[in-house]
């Protein structure tokens, strides 16, 4: 009988031992993040974009829905060369105007990469529209996501490449689905 309490103490030991460098290694990580939100993001820093770089934005207050309508209201992108230009451009835009909410790239359950992760649970994607195969592989990759994401959002930029009617046709397409759709002009 005072064996299995000897053991049963040492298991106990063992688990609260383990729980403690747990929490420890757990308290380090959230210091670092600390340590990138006093980082400056200058377009240097953007040079590593594409590297599932951490993008703290700083207002928690703000919801899903608030950011998406202010990047409706207020995001123009300019002299767009390609997507990752207009990722660049947006980041900075929701850099000034939310200086501390957490956005990153990530990836779905299956491995699918997404432009924007917002607070673990929401998605944002953006698709410069070069040619209507991105439509159809947006669509696909959008029904993924829809799996593992409880909101999504597409910003279309449009470089005047594909007939508007056939962009319309797709963002409603994908606005019945319950997505979140923007459409950007670029002229």
């Amino acid at each position: 009988m005072t064996i299995q309490i000897i053991i049963l103490i040492i298991v106990i030991v063992i688990i609260l031992y383990l729980l403690y460098w747990r929490f420890s290694n757990f308290c380090r990580k959230d210091k670092n993040v600390d340590n990138k939100k006093n980082a400056d993001y200058s377009t240097s820093r953007m040079s590593t974009f594409k590297n599932d770089e951490d993008f703290i934005i700083k207002n928690p207050t703000y919801s899903f829905d608030n950011i998406i309508e202010s990047i409706k209201r207020d995001f123009f992108p300019k002299n767009v060369f390609n997507e990752e230009d207009c990722e660049k451009q947006l980041i900075n835009f929701l850099n000034k105007k939310y200086p501390n909410k957490i956005f990153r790239h990530g990836h779905n359950s299956r491995g699918i990469k997404i432009d924007f992760v917002i607070e673990g649970t929401n998605a944002i994607e953006l698709i410069t529209l070069e040619n209507e195969g991105k439509l159809l592989s947006l669509t696909d990759k959008i029904l993924k996501l829809q799996q593992d994401f409880g909101k999504i959002a597409v910003i279309l930029i449009d470089i005047n490449k594909i007939d508007i009617i056939k962009i319309k046709e797709y963002a409603e397409e994908l606005e019945k689905r319950g997505i979140k759709i923007i459409i950007k002009n670029i002229n």
